[in-house]
C-alpha cells in the first residue's frame, strides 16, 4: 500500500454536522483532557493516555498513516462539531489489505453521547472507505456495550463471533457486494 493511497483514505470529510480531521499530533493538545474521562473505558481493556507528550508522540507516529513495513495504513480522524465547533471524539481503522479495514473504533466524549454523532461520523467515514474500494469492514465491541453495537448496526455492520479474552467482545462485519459503488483505483494500491 502506498502514502498516495492512505492520504486518499485519511483526508478531511465532512457530515451534516460534524468535521472528520486527520489527527496529527497537535490534536492531543484539545483531545487529552477528554480522553482521560474514566467512564470512556469501562468497556475498553486499554485505560486513558496518561501523559499529554506521550499522547503526542504516539500520534505523530501515526502521521505517515503507514506502517513502518508499509503493510498497514492507520487511518485516524479527530471530530467535532461543526468546521470550528468543540472536539468531540475520535474514530479510527486500520487497513491490512487495499479492500479490507480492521479494527474500526470510535471513541466519544461522554457529554456527545445519545446524540447520533458516532452513527453519522461513521457513516461518512464509510462512505469514503467503500468508495475507494474498500470492501470489508470489521470492527469489535465488548458484549456488555449495547450502545456501540447499536451503532455499529445501524451503520450496516452485521454482529457475528463472539471473542472471549479478558473482556468479552463481539465482532461485527460490514462487506460490500462485488461491484459495490465504485471500483478501487489500482494504481493507488500498488506496493512499492
Amino acid at each position: 500500500m502506498t502514502k498516495e493511497f492512505a492520504s486518499v483514505l485519511n483526508r478531511s470529510i465532512s457530515a451534516h454536522r460534524l468535521s472528520l480531521e486527520p489527527l496529527v499530533a497537535a490534536h492531543a493538545d484539545f483531545l487529552f483532557c477528554s480522553l482521560c474521562d474514566e467512564r470512556i473505558y469501562r468497556w475498553i481493556d486499554a485505560g486513558g493516555p496518561k501523559d499529554l507528550n506521550q499522547l503526542r508522540t504516539k500520534w505523530k507516529r501515526k502521521e505517515s498513516r503507514l506502517s513502518p513495513g508499509g503493510d498497514e495504513v492507520w487511518l485516524n480522524w479527530a471530530i467535532r462539531l461543526g468546521k470550528e465547533g468543540s472536539y468531540i471524539g475520535q474514530l479510527d481503522a486500520c487497513l491490512d489489505s487495499p479492500s479490507r479495514a480492521t479494527n474500526v473504533g470510535f471513541v466519544f466524549f461522554p457529554e456527545y453521547w445519545g446524540h447520533g454523532y458516532a452513527t453519522e461520523s461513521l457513516l461518512a467515514v464509510k462512505a469514503v472507505l467503500v468508495e475507494n474500494g474498500i470492501s470489508f469492514m470489521r470492527a469489535t465491541v465488548a458484549t456488555q456495550n449495547i450502545a456501540s453495537g447499536r451503532v455499529l448496526e445501524k451503520v450496516g455492520f452485521i454482529p457475528g463471533n463472539l471473542v472471549t479474552d479478558e473482556i468479552d467482545t463481539r465482532e461485527f462485519i460490514l462487506t460490500m457486494p462485488k461491484g459495490h459503488n465504485q471500483q478501487p483505483n489500482k494504481a493507488m494500491h500498488r506496493t512499492p
